[in-house]
């Protein structure tokens, strides 16, 4: 899942500065400089922490966040890669560097459901109540994220470390400065908890309707009960998500009606096979891009809107900000929040 990463462009590794843009051009402020399309599975806890931290920086980096859900064993199965727990030894490190990584980020501890890493544990429900919402919204859709983040909260986490992610409270509307140097911001103190620290919060009131119907009236109240774990391809699994990501029950209704659909099923299923062919090998796997302008890397290789970089993993965010002249402020940038 987490592992090394490789880009496109080739040259030494000194000469970089963060902070420092890089840029061919001009701009109009506030316009997404670069793209990160993000292939992932919801069954990959790394995965989880790509997205938040991608989403911590969609401001200050000024990105425009692509996902794109894909199926995790067809990826290993057409690349002959493995999960980690092929290997038990690997298996056993995962769980402790799961613990360590999510605690880095400033994520609510995680805890493993039932069965992950065994055959009976399958996302396919989930990634296609995703590319359902993906068909309907767009991947830039800015309801995506806040479906996707309740679904691998649901998984991955407790009842009540669920609460620390919150999916539907009211988003700011400042963002940090992106010429703001890494030297600025002091790591944030062991005190803090992850929603208070850095976990940005998504508006679930900015969505759009899925089918544009007008309505007056708020949607109903998420049941209090927390479907078990054990069953995350169940109906009432992916509705209480639905519902936790702030989506009216006529639009669940629709959703989880399109979850069975050639159309969705197909759209998945290209959308694995395209990750494939452009080099994946696991999740999650991240292609990044100048929008409009090329800009020149620390490499000295310019990247144009016509290519991507390949990364792998969630721990290669201060490489990719080296990169690309973007400002790092470790996992937890002041002012996190969309």
């Amino acid at each position: 899942m987490a592992g090394s990463s490789s880009g496109g462009a080739t040259g030494g590794l000194e000469g970089g500065e963060w902070g420092q843009p890089r840029w061919e051009g001009g701009g109009e402020e506030g316009e997404a400089r670069v793209q990160v399309e993000l292939c992932f599975d919801v069954g990959s806890p790394y995965s989880f922490v790509a997205l938040e931290i991608l989403l911590r920086y969609q401001h200050l980096w000024r990105l425009h966040l692509v996902l794109r859900p894909v199926l995790l064993g067809a990826v290993h199965k057409a690349t002959g890669n493995a999960m980690p727990s092929a290997v038990p030894a690997r298996g056993a490190w995962l769980l402790q560097d799961i613990a360590r990584t999510t605690a880095f980020a400033r994520l609510p501890r995680i805890s493993p459901p039932p069965g992950f890493g065994s055959p009976r544990f399958t996302t396919l429900p989930c990634q296609r109540l995703l590319t359902a919402l993906a068909l309907q919204q767009g991947h830039d859709s800015p309801q995506l994220p806040v479906l996707t983040r309740s679904l691998f909260t649901a998984i991955w986490t407790t009842p009540s470390a669920a609460h620390s992610i919150s999916t539907t409270s009211s988003s700011s509307s400042s963002s940090p400065s992106s010429s703001s140097s890494p030297s600025s911001s002091s790591p944030p103190s062991s005190s803090s908890s992850p929603s208070s620290a850095c976990t940005p919060s998504l508006s679930s009131s900015a969505a759009p309707d899925l089918d544009h119907a007008a309505t007056t009236s708020p949607p109903a109240p998420c049941s209090s009960i927390h479907p078990p774990r054990t069953d995350i391809a169940a109906p009432a699994f992916l509705r209480h998500a639905c519902c936790q990501a702030g989506i009216p029950p006529s639009q669940q209704e629709a959703l989880l009606s399109a979850v069975a659909s050639p159309a969705v099923k197909h759209a998945l299923a290209a959308s694995t096979r395209a990750a494939i062919e452009r080099g994946a090998f696991g999740v999650p796997t991240l292609f990044v891009a100048p929008t409009a302008r090329p800009i020149r890397l620390a490499t000295g290789a310019t990247l144009s809107p016509s290519h991507r970089l390949m990364f792998f993993g969630s721990d290669r965010f201060e490489q990719m900000a080296w990169l690309l002249g973007l400002p790092w402020h470790g996992p937890c940038p002041p002012q996190a929040s969309l």
